[in-house]
């Protein structure tokens, strides 16, 4: 298995690095000649490209060679910069991460994308205020598509500091542009349920049903919402399931234990 991912990895330096270099055919004197022309930022791109790759996999020497790459051909990218604080954030180099986060910021102080990884990066390091005002940054860029995933981001981090009213304002936002998100939707039930608003709990897992398949996750908050609604015949219902169908997850060995 490691071997094949070795070998597509290999074609996939070739077929990338295939784009590094431009071709100009001319004629000259009834001659065909062709001229070609290395192009630093299209190689860039694909050393970033390929940075990342090799990150997922897990290769983080192959993953940092190629970042270093992509920064020498292409040093006023913001993005590659944010792709290396990416990198650091990884490897758990977390000062080298958020210097990289505010290079990348200082070049491109209005790019959302780098606004909600780097609100995430502060989010993990438990810098919360600063954080939420990256979130809100990046939701305020004209023209930004990712906005129900950035609020939800700021949601789970001011659940995270233990601002839940304010996680469910976030939540309720992303609603607004995603109406059928599933993990928005399981996300505004659980606080809900926190909140013991049980209707409000009870509509969010009936519009997430209507669409999406049943998780460990949606299960349990059934079973939390029926025993607190009071109704053993639906904690029973959707504790069986939950065994049935996700018998060596956390959740069904919580309801084993009764904890909920």
């Amino acid at each position: 298995m490691e071997r094949g991912l070795q070998l597509l990895s290999i074609g996939m330096v070739a077929l990338l690095l295939a784009g590094c270099v431009q071709e100009t055919t001319y004629v000259d004197n009834k001659q065909t000649h062709t001229v070609q022309t290395f192009e630093p930022k299209n190689a860039a791109k694909n050393r970033l490209d390929l940075g990342l790759q090799y990150l997922q996999q897990g290769d983080a020497v192959q993953a940092k060679y190629n970042l270093e790459k992509a920064l020498s051909y292409d040093p006023r990218n913001p993005m590659i910069y944010a792709a290396i604080a990416y990198f650091h954030q990884s490897v758990g180099e977390m000062s080298q991460a958020d210097a990289s986060y505010q290079k990348a910021l200082g070049m491109a102080p209005n790019n959302p994308d780098i606004l909600n990884n780097y609100g995430t990066f502060l989010c993990s390091e438990k810098h919360y205020a600063k954080a939420q005002k990256m979130f809100l940054r990046a939701v305020a860029v004209p023209g930004y598509i990712k906005v129900a995933s950035t609020y939800e981001n700021a949601a789970v981090c001011a659940q995270s500091a233990g601002d839940t009213p304010q996680a469910k304002d976030y939540y309720r936002r992303a609603l607004g542009y995603e109406p059928s998100n599933p993990t928005i939707l399981l996300g505004l039930a659980d606080i809900s349920l926190q909140q013991k608003d049980l209707a409000s709990a009870r509509g969010y897992l009936a519009r997430y049903g209507k669409d999406n398949l049943a998780t460990a996750d949606s299960l349990w908050l059934w079973v939390k919402l029926e025993e607190a609604d009071d109704h053993p015949a639906g904690v029973h219902k959707y504790g069986a399931e939950l065994m049935r169908k996700y018998p060596q997850s956390i959740q069904a060995k919580k309801y084993i234990a009764n904890e909920y």
